[in-house]
């Protein structure tokens, strides 16, 4: 029974960790190409802030994450 729940844990971090990946390379594109300007932002921090509630430091923080992995 513990083997069975520590292997759907790590399934769960396997996941998250894809998830941050994606967002994190999503972010950095739509920073780099400043993409964010098409829905009318000014800037990436507006945009993460409006748009998905995010700071600004914590969207570096996800490419950040994607850079290394």
């Amino acid at each position: 029974m513990q083997h069975e729940r520590l292997i759907h844990l790590e399934n769960l971090i396997a996941n998250k960790q894809r998830h941050f990946y994606q967002i994190g390379k999503a972010l950095k594109e739509i920073n780099d190409a400043r993409l964010y300007k098409l829905t009318c932002f000014d800037t990436f921090e507006a945009y993460t802030k409006n748009r998905w509630d995010m700071r600004k430091s914590q969207a570096y923080r996800l490419i950040d994450a994607y850079k290394v992995i």
